[in-house]
């Protein structure tokens, strides 16, 4: 029978892309300074009402510094520090894998640094301190071993003949054969935990449905972790392939049982599992979307921007007008009328005639000073990024004729769910399908958690990885398959 629910209350942003790669380190000119700055200096940046804990890690001696950066919230630890200048008791802190920057001034006693932080166009005030202690997040819903389950490391074969997955697959200590779920990530290079500012969700999902009884596989995107090929490369068509390479690794299994195979995907997740199911053929039995877009990229991305620069200050009048530069350019890389390099000058073009109406703070904010202009241009130009600009689930959506579970949060600023649940719910009707269950949960963000914004800034802060009540929806939604499996 066909569900919509709504659950009770419960009680441009800064993720670090972490393209790790040592740069040479350097410092010029040091005196005396350079015993000072040796040490532990942490401090925190202020972003949207969000606070972002940082611990910068220096180690020197004469002639040479060297360091690593932590970011305590978003669980990124140790990322390689790249040219290091002394003048004086000036510091200038370059960190090269995230473009970032901190320039700052040594006090006289050698205890504090400061000055500010430069990212994205942004340039932040922040203040270390040496020797203050900073705990990592907690993560209180991380599983530990020893697990009641058996965990196994696998490898099989990807959906082109260059890539191998590498992943992990859990199942309960009985005999089987099992029935099976299939964890596919959201957008962005993850790895099989889908691992984002200290968060493992996907880790906590196999590890709650294993204990249910389930077998759940989860891989490393192509290129990540484990596995071989290339992602920046990828789209969503070699991501389905990816997919349905993964079913067909778990029928060849005698420990699965074949008649029950699902897919939980999370945002662009959600999107492979309907293509693979639908285009490809996979044969699954069901699909979880969890916070999946049900409209097309674009219209997707358009929102979501103009949505996130409101929750993060942004004033509405600014973020409709960049709403309407960045509708500009989506027209222009969609364009195929145009040779390759006129549409890229064409929206360079675009970006330097809107940033010039701006104040130099407004370009900040919006990253719309030089370095913000050449990583937009860097983004536009990448296969992923129009593949998805034009990918539109509902037509496959339309024709799905197996069992949909999709699980949103109110406080969602990605995908926002007042954007896709209504197209769901035409999607599913005009394919005559009445077995489905659609949540959205009060107060929850993209990832499922108790938000006070919902800013992706403040995925990091959070200590809950997963909502309780999203677990609870999606073990009682799956145990029809364990209690009245589908006949052979």
């Amino acid at each position: 029978m066909r569900r919509i629910f709504v659950s009770i209350p419960y009680i441009f942003f800064v993720i670090f892309l972490l393209s790790f790669f040592l740069s040479p380190i350097q410092a010029q000119n040091e005196g005396p300074v350079y015993q000072q700055l040796t040490g532990d200096w942490a401090g925190a940046l202020a972003i949207g009402g969000i606070r972002l804990r940082v611990v910068f890690h220096f180690q020197c001696k004469p002639g040479s510094c060297e360091g690593k950066l932590d970011s305590v919230d978003q669980g990124a630890f140790g990322i390689p520090v790249g040219r290091i200048t002394i003048k004086g008791r000036s510091i200038e802190v370059l960190v090269p894998s995230i473009m970032g920057r901190f320039k700052g001034t040594l006090s006289t006693d050698g205890m504090t640094l400061k000055g500010r932080w430069m990212q994205a166009g942004q340039s932040l005030p922040l203040v270390l301190r040496k020797g203050l202690k900073m705990k990592g997040p907690k993560r209180p819903q991380e599983p530990k071993p020893p697990y009641p389950y058996i965990v196994e490391e696998v490898r099989f074969p990807g959906g082109a003949k260059e890539v191998t997955l590498a992943g992990t697959l859990t199942h309960p200590k009985s005999k089987g054969p099992f029935p099976a779920v299939i964890l596919i990530t959201g957008s962005g290079p993850q790895n099989r935990d889908e691992f984002i500012m200290g968060h493992k969700p996907f880790l906590l999902i196999a590890d709650t449905l294993t204990r249910e009884g389930w077998a759940v596989l989860r891989y490393d995107d192509r290129g990540v972790g484990g596995s071989t090929g290339q992602f920046m490369n990828a789209t969503l068509d070699d991501f389905v392939a990816d997919a349905v390479a993964a079913v067909r690794f778990l029928r060849k299994r005698n420990d699965i049982n074949p008649q029950i195979i699902g897919f939980i995907g999370h945002s662009e997740g959600a999107e492979v599992a309907v293509r693979a199911t639908v285009k490809e053929r996979a044969p699954v039995s069901f699909i979880v979307m969890l916070s999946g877009p049900t409209v097309r990229g674009r219209d997707v991305l358009l929102l979501q921007d103009e949505r996130l620069l409101i929750a993060a200050g942004v004033d509405e009048n600014t973020a409709r007008s960049y709403r309407a530069l960045f509708e500009r350019v989506v027209d222009l890389v969609l364009n195929q009328n145009l040779e390759p390099d006129a549409r890229m000058k064409a929206i360079e073009k675009e970006l330097r005639d809107y940033a010039d109406t701006l104040s130099e703070i407004q370009r900040k904010a919006l990253g719309l000073d030089e370095a913000g202009i050449r990583r937009q241009i860097e983004i536009v130009q990448m296969p992923w990024f129009r593949r998805f600009l034009n990918e539109d689930p509902r037509p496959l959506l339309a024709k799905l004729t197996i069992p949909l579970l999709a699980i949103y949060g109110e406080k969602d600023l990605q995908v926002l769910p007042d954007q896709n649940i209504p197209p769901l719910i035409q999607a599913l009707e005009k394919a005559g399908l009445s077995d489905y269950a659609i949540f959205k949960f009060k107060g929850l963000n993209h990832l499922l958690q108790p938000a006070r914004t919902g800013l992706p800034a403040e995925y990091g802060q959070i200590e809950t990885t997963i909502a309780p009540e999203v677990l609870d929806a999606l073990r009682i939604w799956l145990r029809r398959f364990l209690q009245h499996p589908p006949s052979s």
